[in-house]
């Protein structure tokens, strides 16, 4: 594990031209009343008896699965092919044309790839072919084919990526259990999302459900999309408004959140909330947050901004 870098103090010590409306296709559902004490999972404070010996052992292991998870984060991040080494998405058609960084022409041919790159006046010019699921290397670059809808792009990652090489971490707040909230899942019945992306583009998603949630007095019911067995919520508060404040984060953040029990209950834990890929590179088209999902409060909790060496927020454009 890395040593532990103690940035300025504006950020806690950690390890680790498009729209700003998006049209859903669904009608937003008042947040449900509060749980019940007792049931479904949430008993009142007075049925949990803790020492104080006992609430600082479950403080320390809180604090030791977040480092590992957010060491974890950093990790893949600023891995040689990790988020930060994206230099590039080309959207391309069926005529040939140059990309930046690459030798030859590029193309698109059915739902693949194809690259004619020159060699010398002796050998004929040779092909690469770059099929969507499946990494191609050339030299130091890994190549890959990034459909959406019915476009297919060229994205180019290198480990000389400028922000891999700038960044050294991602400034956090501190990790707090009173960031986790206890939640109800109300499944969707057949409804379909309508998500903007960051350059404009509109796809229509399935949407999982909405997440009802008391954050410290605000109930929200925050719509989800489903991440395997788990669900994906894209999400922005006040804190991603304010440029050079204290607390300043990304304009929206990511979470992932645990699949519901029987009864519909999960836990939402905001100290897991972490920056999107495209605030690491313009060259990835993030989903924007859903009107439901635009908090009207400070969610001080979770990762805030890719830092540099010196500690300051690392902004790529």
């Amino acid at each position: 594990m890395r040593s532990v870098r103690s940035p300025p103090s504006r950020f806690a010590p950690s390890r680790s031209a498009s729209r700003t409306s998006v049209r859903a296709r669904y009608s937003p559902a008042p947040p449900m009343p509060p749980p019940t004490p007792n049931r479904n999972g949430f008993p009142p404070m007075s049925e949990t008896s803790t020492t104080p010996a006992d609430s600082a052992l479950a403080g320390d292991a809180f604090t030791a699965e977040w480092a590992a998870w957010h060491e974890a984060r950093l990790d893949a991040t600023l891995s040689p092919y990790g988020i930060a080494s994206l230099i590039g998405t080309h959207w391309l058609t069926e005529h040939a044309q140059e990309v930046p960084g690459l030798p030859g022409t590029w193309q698109r041919e059915g739902e693949a790839i194809v690259g004619l790159l020159p060699t010398n006046v002796e050998v004929p010019a040779t092909t690469l072919r770059v099929e969507p699921g499946t990494d191609v290397e050339y030299g130091d670059i890994i190549l890959r084919a990034f459909g959406r809808g019915e476009d297919l792009a060229l994205r180019v990652l290198t480990p000389r990526s400028e922000t891999r090489r700038a960044i050294t971490d991602i400034a956090a707040f501190t990790p707090d259990p009173a960031w986790v909230f206890p939640a109800r899942f109300e499944a969707a019945a057949d409804e379909t999302l309508a998500i903007e992306l960051v350059d404009g583009f509109v796809q229509d998603k399935p949407l999982s459900g909405r997440l009802h949630v008391n954050i410290n007095g605000h109930w929200a019911a925050l719509v989800a999309t489903a991440a395997g067995n788990a669900y994906s919520v894209v999400f922005a508060d006040q804190t991603g408004n304010d440029r050079g404040a204290e607390d300043e984060t990304y304009r929206f953040r990511f979470l992932t959140v645990p699949a519901a029990d029987a009864e519909g209950n999960t836990v939402i834990d905001f100290n897991r909330a972490f920056v999107p890929p495209c605030g690491f590179s313009d060259h990835y088209v993030c989903p924007l947050p859903a009107p439901d999902n635009r908090l009207p409060l400070r969610v001080l909790a979770g990762e805030r901004l890719p830092v540099d060496a010196s500690g300051a927020p690392y902004r790529h454009h």
